[in-house]
């Protein structure tokens, strides 16, 4: 959960929180390393198709909602899998914003004006 604490505590604090999530089992609607906003949620508010942060028998997901039945909510990430079934006191935001995919600079080709220069002596 060490990756997850401080958003959850943010969200648990009342605040919007934006960050990356690393994986690829929410694919294509949200791209491993893809900007998403994640906002507080009241638990009267979440529905079937919702992309919730909570937590599901020890783990922390960033998954849909796939269905509520007298508040309890079954987890699945985009690939099938169901991860199982949380309680609304389990799930701390729901997903806002999937901000447009965009390269990390990392992955950008150096430009050629830009190589490092050979110290000469």
């Amino acid at each position: 959960m060490s990756w997850a604490k401080k958003h959850i505590d943010a969200l648990k604090d009342g605040k919007e929180v934006s960050f990356r999530p690393k994986g690829r089992s929410m694919e294509p609607v949200i791209k491993s390393g893809q900007r998403v906003n994640v906002c507080p949620v009241e638990h009267g508010n979440i529905e079937v198709g919702d992309i919730v942060l909570c937590k599901v028998a020890g783990n922390i997901y960033l998954h849909f909602v796939a269905r509520v039945v007298d508040n309890k909510f079954t987890i699945k990430n985009n690939r099938g899998k169901v991860n199982g079934i949380t309680t609304a006191d389990k799930i701390y935001g729901k997903v806002t914003k999937i901000h447009p995919e965009s390269v990390p600079i990392t992955q950008h080709k150096r430009p050629s004006w830009l190589k490092k220069k050979r110290a000469t002596s």
